[in-house]
């Protein structure tokens, strides 16, 4: 038996992942992740049993690569919290350089999928929630500093960034264009300012 090959594999993984941002997940076949990653489709088998266990790959592969961006990322060695939160939005609008490869597949698929298969509506959920407790320690972090003493629900400010970002790459691709992220972004840093500037005041009263 021939053993597994990482690299075709990780190869089939890329181009899947590629495939399905722009075309969705319905819109990529098995035969048009073959021709991309250049295998035979019984080479594909030998990784992925099915279409979906591709794409639930797809999608834990999509999320290593988003936190992998970030690790090392300049703002994290910002000593103030609000400091690096903002840098974390300002970096994360910089990364989304074109409004289909840059896009964000736990949007993409809670969208085309969350009503037809249920494993990957628990997985974007996971995805989702994971990367909105991430954010929750960060803006934590920036209360515990700022505004200890104040109500400010870290939890549902985190869950209105991922809002706003996923809603603004939905604008970036009808609108062929980028920019979108970066003015909402703008806007969802100037309410964290406007946020904790407000909670600050009333510490002080």
């Amino acid at each position: 038996m021939t053993k597994p090959n990482p690299v075709m594999r990780e190869t089939i993984l890329d181009q899947a992942r590629q495939l399905m941002l722009a075309h969705g997940y319905s819109g990529t076949s098995i035969d048009r992740v073959c021709a991309a990653a250049g295998v035979t489709k019984g080479a594909f088998f030998h990784y992925f049993k099915t279409k979906k266990a591709l794409g639930l790959a797809v999608l834990a592969r999509h999320g290593e690569l988003s936190m992998r961006a970030y690790q090392g990322a300049a703002f994290l060695q910002k000593s103030d919290a609000l400091d690096r939160l903002l840098g974390y939005v300002d970096f994360t609008a910089a990364l989304v350089r074109h409004p289909v490869r840059d896009a964000c597949l736990f949007g993409m698929f809670s969208q085309e999928l969350a009503d037809s298969l249920p494993d990957f509506r628990n997985g974007c959920a996971a995805a989702f929630a994971q990367w909105a407790g991430g954010l929750r320690d960060m803006l934590d972090g920036v209360k515990r500093k700022r505004a200890p003493k104040t109500r400010i629900d870290t939890e549902a400010l985190a869950e209105h960034f991922i809002a706003v970002f996923e809603g603004a790459l939905i604008l970036a691709k009808a609108k062929g264009d980028v920019g979108p992220v970066r003015v909402h972004l703008d806007q969802y840093k100037d309410y964290l300012k406007s946020v904790f500037a407000t909670a600050t005041r009333r510490k002080r009263v």
